[in-house]
């Protein structure tokens, strides 16, 4: 049986307790930031080091919610939180594995042979996993067993899904959504034309965009209400908070790309966070489990290294550069 490594170092930084108006700011050198997730459940957050040579793959940092900070593995391409805060769920060029926080004690879920897996997403129940692997979307059982290709009897390549419950997933797949049975890879057209897509927590909503709109729709596609429409921006990115108070979106001109938040029912309310912060591509985001924050990598300039990752207060729009480039 093949061995993992994963590669410990010492506590860059530390502070005894973390206030709600301060993150810890980690001097980690010249390199490239990328994929900040928060913790479900505390101000702890994960993200990668975009490592040299190809194929591409990233080194994975832990910050917890004392703001310590680690890496703590090596050699993924991609990684998403259990509901359970101890653990992780990792894709690598040979397969999905289950990191322990506790002890960080890696164990293989599933790996066919094939390289390559990215964007792993647990079903609501944990029971399932998705992931993406060479342009389609599958899932199999969270012991990994029973995999299905999802995306077999579409066309083309597909892009991002989400969970809608723990027997459908809704899948981009050539500026098309759908909505997939998780059993028998059934399908039904519930989008057009959209760009990339999001749905509300409580899954009875999709927010989508396609070039200049922002939509909002019912799970099915039926009720469609135009919620922001630009002039010559486009429109990306969209999120929603996990109290669904908030959606979050990207707006992109030829001077850059900037970070906007508005109350879901009053897309008058929009805000630009990122107004105060040079940044010419955004290149992820992700909330904090209590809405308050927003956690980002922001590139100065296209294709520039370093990319860094940095926290924003909703509120108060005060930014915080956390790793320090």
């Amino acid at each position: 049986m093949k061995k993992y490594f994963c590669i410990i170092l010492l506590f860059i930084a530390s502070c005894n307790t973390l206030s709600q108006n301060q993150f810890q700011q980690f001097e980690l050198g010249d390199s490239s930031y990328v994929t900040p997730k928060f913790s479900p459940n505390s101000y702890g957050y994960m993200f990668l080091e975009v490592q040299r040579g190809f194929p591409l793959e990233y080194d994975l940092w832990y910050v917890n919610s004392e703001q310590n900070a680690q890496k703590i593995f090596d050699n993924i391409i991609d990684f998403t939180w259990s509901h359970n805060q101890n653990v992780v769920l990792i894709s690598s060029l040979d397969g999905l594995k289950i990191l322990d926080l506790s002890d960080l004690k890696v164990a293989q879920v599933y790996n066919d042979g094939t390289a390559g897996y990215d964007l792993p997403a647990y079903s609501p129940s944990e029971n399932k996993i998705a992931y993406r692997l060479r342009g389609d979307v599958w899932v199999v059982s969270a012991d990994g067993s029973d995999p299905i290709n999802l995306t077999r009897n579409l066309d083309g390549s597909t892009g991002i899904f989400d969970w809608v419950s723990d027997s459908e997933v809704l899948v981009l797949n050539q500026r098309r959504v759908f909505l997939i049975d998780t059993e028998t890879a059934k399908n039904k057209l519930v989008i057009n034309h959209a760009n990339t897509f999001d749905v509300s927590m409580n899954t009875n909503n999709i927010v989508y965009t396609d070039g200049e709109k922002i939509y909002l729709t019912d799970i099915d596609g039926t009720a469609i209400d135009l919620l922001i429409e630009s002039n010559g921006v486009l429109l990306s990115g969209v999120n929603w908070s996990p109290d669904n108070k908030y959606i979050a979106y990207t707006s992109t001109i030829e001077e850059g790309t900037d970070l906007f938040i508005f109350e879901n029912d009053d897309p008058s309310t929009s805000v630009n966070l990122t107004e105060n912060l040079d940044c010419e591509i955004i290149l992820s985001f992700s909330w904090s489990y209590d809405s308050k924050y927003i956690s980002l990598s922001c590139s100065p300039r296209l294709g520039s290294i370093p990319s860094n990752i940095w926290i924003i207060d909703i509120k108060s729009k005060e930014l915080w550069n956390v790793t320090g480039g």
